[in-house]
């Protein structure tokens, strides 16, 4: 044979095979829309599965995984795979719309797209209509529905950033039909639907009658904690009108909260931001205040109620503290101190129960090296509480203390002591002498040292 013609058959071949490799690269994904979607209608594909609409279903399911896997990375760069990707989604419920897996698994991987979460959202709200769907076969809700709906109202809550705020209060008002739906929803749904009707009353009202009939320690703790948050969220509202007002009255920030709570015409201009706020709430709605705590510390007396105020009365912190103007980093900052002592008892109280330990095994002796102590113990001792406050010890009593919060006496530190701790290399918790008798108090603040050469 000529050499010539083994040339051209050697090329000939190259160019089939590039051929070849051009034609995959460009369809190979299109094989799912071909046969899939194009060459079979939605009622081809019933007449086809012959009756086991389902299980093709769910092999158009698994299919579904396995195009997810291989090539969710691509979505945003390449559409037309998104959409290969969605129609396998269409085919699945178009041939079983009850599927409750694949509402769920689409519903998660569609998010991957930048393009896919207004359409994961609206996939899943759809879903979930059709689980909620009865006819003669099916006579009820389906009851596993509401974590469908649950998950349309995550994607509108998380993925999408509340930018159409109803879609997430409609999703989890949507999941309550179902009968199992669990008792949290109906908390993240009173919380969503403050996005849409900001009236703090309503949320309030459900959250407490509900928390009082549910007989649930841990249900009524969780309410409590949100309830707590709805007051804080409306105290914040008429604090900021407040200060407001002061600044543009004389120039500057308050540093006192009697600064504020001292002046009717602070407290008028205040009132009035707020009623007009609250007057919009509803149409022709009343102009109103905030709600307080009929009980700041339901905890300790068992009864979770709220009242609105009346003039003249002033914002309760819903913690059990007070409101105080401290200086905070070099700022002053209005804040409610209850919630810091709750966090303070979090801190303090394994702290002194490892002191009695070390105490038992001491035959009584309070610790004097305070970062062995810790170490052996496994009781890291914080810097400072959440306002600043350094961490101080009574050796008298033998127990870890902070001092009181007040405006008399703002914090020393950063919050919990951060900036302090990241400029440190060594922790010097030693201290200087040993605690005397004569000594009925002598604290230890927690500070940082440079490292030494000795």
């Amino acid at each position: 044979m000529k050499p010539k013609v083994i040339l051209t058959g050697i090329v000939l071949l190259v160019l089939y095979l590039v051929g070849q490799k051009l034609a995959w690269d460009s369809q190979r994904f299109d094989y799912v829309t071909n046969y899939m979607y194009e060459y079979t209608s939605p009622k081809m594909r019933s007449v086809l599965a012959a009756g086991h609409d389902a299980l093709l279903a769910d092999l158009t399911m698994v299919r579904g995984i396995q195009f997810y896997g291989m090539n969710y990375p691509l979505f945003n760069k390449q559409p037309r795979m998104y959409d290969q990707f969605y129609q396998l989604a269409e085919t699945t419920i178009g041939m079983d719309p009850r599927h409750f897996e694949a509402y769920r698994f689409w519903g998660f991987a569609l998010t991957s797209a930048d393009m896919g979460k207004v359409d994961a959202y609206r996939f899943l709200m759809a879903g979930a209509n059709r689980l909620s769907a009865t006819d003669e076969v099916f006579t009820i809700i389906q009851p596993n529905m509401w974590e469908v709906a649950k998950d349309a109202a995550y994607i509108a809550e998380y993925e999408l950033q509340k930018a159409t705020s109803e879609w997430g209060c409609d999703a989890y008002a949507f999941a309550m039909k179902a009968r199992d739906c669990p008792e949290f929803v109906h908390r993240l749904k009173v919380l969503a639907c403050l996005d849409v009707d900001p009236d703090p009353v309503p949320a309030l009202e459900e959250l407490s009658v509900r928390a009082n009939q549910s007989g649930n320690v841990a249900i009524w703790q969780l309410n409590l904690d949100h309830i707590r948050r709805i007051i804080s969220e409306e105290h914040k509202r008429f604090w900021g009108a407040a200060q407001t007002a002061y600044i543009d009255i004389n120039g500057a920030s308050p540093t006192s909260i009697e600064q504020l709570t001292r002046n009717v015409g602070i407290l008028r201009k205040a009132v009035q931001e707020y009623q007009t706020v609250s007057s919009q709430w509803g149409a022709g709605g009343p102009a109103r205040l905030f709600p307080n705590m009929v009980n700041p510390l339901p905890e300790e007396k068992g009864m979770l109620e709220y009242r609105i105020a009346q003039i003249p009365e002033l914002p309760e912190d819903p913690y059990g503290g007070e409101y105080l103007i401290l200086e905070i980093e070099g700022k002053p900052q209005l804040v409610g101190t209850g919630i810091a002592e709750i966090e303070r008892e979090v801190m303090i109280n394994p702290l002194n129960s490892a002191l009695e330990e070390s105490k038992k095994d001491n035959n009584g002796e309070c610790p004097t090296d305070l970062e062995a102590f810790s170490q052996e113990y496994g009781a890291p001792l914080p810097i400072a509480d959440g306002f600043g406050y350094p961490l101080l010890m009574d050796y008298e009593k033998c127990e870890f203390y902070f001092e009181p919060i007040s405006e008399e006496n703002p914090p020393l530190l950063p919050p919990y002591g951060q900036e302090e701790a990241e400029a440190q290399t060594e922790i010097d918790l030693t201290p200087m002498d040993e605690p005397s008798e004569s000594t009925t108090a002598d604290p230890l603040i927690l500070e940082t040292t440079p490292e030494s050469d000795g």
